[in-house]
């Protein structure tokens, strides 16, 4: 019944105790008896597209992100490719071009932060 079983990120527990005298905004459960505390952290909502042409009143958009992605996709210099994603608890941003060749990705928090590089 302590036993910790983890899907998705998520913990689940096979009992449903809570830690009593906790704050808000954070997640409990029981470990081995012990009490875990999890902080939540904000969640936004980010553009989910691939390619260069973007129209934001038509683009798609992914709910409950823990980071958004902006990423370019360069070839001979020239820009090929854009997405714009969400990922969850971590996002690395990078600069990868060299010679004209590679990709850049830019990692933002905020709702709907990757409409383009600046953000």
């Amino acid at each position: 019944q302590d036993k910790l079983l983890f899907k998705h990120d998520q913990p689940y527990t096979d009992n449903s105790s809570v830690c009593s005298g906790c704050g808000r905004g954070y997640k409990y459960f029981i470990f081995k008896n012990t009490c875990v505390i999890e902080e939540e952290r904000p969640k936004f909502t980010c553009y989910h597209t691939h390619g260069i042409d973007f129209n934001k009143d038509a683009a798609g958009t992914h709910p409950n992100c823990g980071h958004c992605i902006y990423e370019e996709t360069f070839e001979e210099g020239r820009l090929v490719a854009v997405s714009r994603m969400c990922v969850g608890r971590q996002c690395v941003s990078y600069e990868h071009v060299f010679d004209g060749n590679g990709q850049n990705r830019i990692c933002c928090s905020g709702d709907l932060c990757n409409e383009n590089k600046q953000t």
